[in-house]
């Protein structure tokens, strides 16, 4: 099938070519092992790559991340409240590790529960006063002792 194309570029006025001469040597021997090896090498590679790729960019988002809204955020926007409140509510909330941490804003008693930890081991009085304060702005009434409390949540 190939017999003509080799004869003209094997005898003819091109034979002189180097890239000539090397396209019709491997048309006329085929490929060797090693470069065989070294292509399978890189087409699994390849695929490979575009497997995990595809697999990558094609996934949708995870329900849990698209329905995460920082409701913790929201409410110190609709209270009023201001950026050195919100800070100290998200440092409870970190400390007290709440999956909801809006929650602690439905009363006194959530607020007292959730501030316990961060009281506890960071020891701040002033953001201890400062809780206090929030709570008594909020709610019209004092942040309950934790010995006053009903048991866990």
């Amino acid at each position: 099938m190939n017999e003509p194309l080799l004869n003209l570029v094997a005898v003819g006025p091109l034979a002189s070519n180097p890239l000539l001469e090397s396209i019709g040597k491997a048309l006329t021997t085929g490929p060797g092992l090693t470069e065989t090896l070294v292509f399978l090498c890189g087409l699994a590679a390849f695929l490979l790559l575009i497997l995990l790729s595809a697999r990558f960019f094609g996934r949708e988002p995870s329900d849990d991340i698209q329905s995460r809204i920082d409701y913790l955020t929201l409410a110190v926007d609709v209270l009023g409240l201001n950026e050195s409140d919100r800070r100290d509510l998200q440092r409870i909330a970190r400390n007290a590790q709440l999956s909801q941490p809006a929650a602690m804003l439905l009363s006194p008693a959530n607020l007292a529960r959730a501030a316990a930890p961060t009281f506890e081991a960071e020891g701040d009085e002033e953001l201890r006063q400062r809780i206090e304060h929030l709570c008594v702005r909020l709610f019209d009434a004092p942040l309950p002792d934790q010995a006053q409390l009903p048991g866990r949540y």
